[in-house]
């Protein structure tokens, strides 16, 4: 059996690679909804990676993150739902970086100005660099654009709640 052109080899690799940076993607949602869990989000990230975010922070580092999401999952994000959508991504040429822009779609109970937790809705865009390496995808930089946050009336019940009986 022969091995594939190299055209068609470079073009599998490339097909691997978008799934690798939804898979991130999707993982990075799954960890968000965690309680920014960070044994989930750290090897996410590249050692140096930037995570910013106008109204909650950047932070710069996987350790930096790592403790900065954990610290706004204890104080400000308690809860959260979040749908990924649209992902588009594009990769170099020579498949080692990445970029990708994506949706956000989240429901969570945030604190408001009080310190008071509230059910909230907000929407927003995501737009990573990503890096590969010994074949692997890591994110590098990561900026989330907040457009909507807004109190939500719904009195949503949480997986850390009892339902009312």
């Amino acid at each position: 059996m022969t091995s594939g052109t190299p055209m068609k080899e470079q073009q599998i690799q490339r097909l691997y690679s978008f799934e690798g940076i939804r898979n991130i993607i999707a993982l990075y949602g799954l960890g968000a909804d965690r309680l920014n869990d960070p044994d989930l989000l750290g090897p996410l990230f590249t050692k140096n990676a930037v995570w910013r975010c106008e109204g909650f922070g950047e932070f710069k580092g996987r350790k930096a993150i790592r403790e900065g999401l954990r610290s706004i999952a204890e104080t400000r994000i308690l809860w959260s739902f979040h749908a990924m959508a649209t992902p588009w991504i594009d990769i170099c040429e020579k498949n080692l970086t990445a970029t990708a822009k994506w949706a956000l779609w989240e429901l969570s109970k945030a604190t408001d100005d009080s310190g008071c937790p509230q059910d909230s809705i907000m929407a927003g865009f995501y737009e990573a660099r990503f890096v590969r390496k010994d074949n692997r995808w890591f994110i590098k930089n990561m900026n989330l654009q907040i457009c909507l946050h807004s109190p939500y009336p719904a009195d949503f019940i949480t997986p850390h709640q009892e339902r009312p009986t």
